[in-house]
């Protein structure tokens, strides 16, 4: 895990240097996901692997698959991956990158584990209180957790409610043996 961190780095480094300099980080954001989706699919992966395809032909592939989507600032990186073998940190390079531009923005990545699909409202209100405890801006993710039973467990950064019924049994649970 650590030597992908050190492999992501100067790849994570340079797309965020570039987004910064040409003003477009949500669109880097959203070509590094590309990417990243592309070099986990199972049938790109059989490719990455096949001893029989030399580097020039793979990166012919990878940009045949995704050539209208890629930028060719993107598409250089990618056969910048394929050049130096490193399709394997697609994913950490996109979570470096994530990490960069959520410090640069000052947001918070925040998310939102609930036993049942919030509205927007709620969501809202959600976002609005943390953004007053953090004095900065949320970004707010949501999914469903049907484990809770119900309630909801908030994250931000390394900040953690934890209102679930699940929780809360658990904590009587704990009373009850001590």
């Amino acid at each position: 895990m650590a030597e992908l961190q050190t492999l992501a780095r100067p790849y994570a480094e340079a797309a965020f240097k570039t987004g910064i300099e040409q003003q477009n980080l949500a669109q880097w954001s959203e070509q590094l996901m590309v990417i990243e989706v592309l070099l986990a699919d199972k049938e790109v992966q059989q490719r990455i692997g096949d001893p029989g395809i030399d580097r020039q032909r793979l990166t012919e592939i990878l940009l045949t698959v995704c050539d209208s989507i890629l930028t060719s600032a993107t598409q250089n990186l990618l056969r910048l991956l394929v050049v130096n073998d490193r399709l394997d940190i697609g994913a950490e390079l996109l979570q470096q990158f994530a990490a960069m531009r959520t410090a640069a923005e000052q947001e918070i990545e925040a998310t939102v584990e609930s036993a049942y699909a919030l509205s927007e409202a709620e969501q809202n209100k959600i976002s609005k209180a943390l953004e007053r405890h953090f004095g900065r801006s949320i970004r707010l993710d949501s999914s469903i957790n049907k484990d809770l039973l119900a309630g909801m467990i908030i994250r931000a950064g390394d900040w953690v409610i934890d209102g679930s019924a699940r929780a809360r049994v658990q904590q009587l649970a704990n009373r009850l043996v001590h």
